[in-house]
């Protein structure tokens, strides 16, 4: 089965770029695991949205 691709929120390079931010600064803390549950930073960091009644401020 093949997943279609849907609208992307940002190019792959953008994605890149704050994956690889995000995991510079885990990796400063000395952090191996995150955790993002809320929908905001969720969207950020993936460009993923979900229709909920969450308006991003």
């Amino acid at each position: 089965m093949t997943i279609p691709k849907g609208v992307q929120a940002f190019p792959r390079t953008e994605y890149l770029r704050r994956l690889s931010a995000v995991k510079a600064e885990m990796e400063g803390r000395d952090v191996d695991v995150l955790l993002v549950l809320d929908a905001s930073n969720i969207t950020y960091l993936s460009g993923y949205t979900t229709p909920s009644g969450y308006v991003p401020q």
